[in-house]
């Protein structure tokens, strides 16, 4: 199937802001000290679910969004509005 423009544009959009997203975790993580391994060992996770989500490479599960939130001591929302913000630059 063929995307046609608009469809091109979403998902560049949806791209550019996984990798927004994803630089976020990586610097909430690093401020508080986390290693990737550290924070997959709170989260219960393998440590590639953490190193694909900070390079914005897979989506992760809402589950993990909030256990990621939670380890961070951030809202979750607060963490999309920061990606928003990194967005829009």
């Amino acid at each position: 199937m063929r995307l046609g423009k608009l469809g091109a544009m979403v998902t560049q959009k949806k791209l550019k802001f996984a990798v927004s997203f994803g630089g976020v975790i990586r610097q909430k993580r690093t401020t508080l000290g986390l290693t990737q391994e550290e924070l997959a060992e709170q989260l219960d996770v393998h440590v590639t679910v953490i190193s694909r989500l900070e390079r914005g490479a897979s989506p992760p599960s809402f589950v993990t969004l909030m256990k990621v939130s939670e380890a961070l001591g951030t809202p979750l929302s607060e963490l999309f509005r920061a990606a928003e913000a990194l967005n829009e630059l």
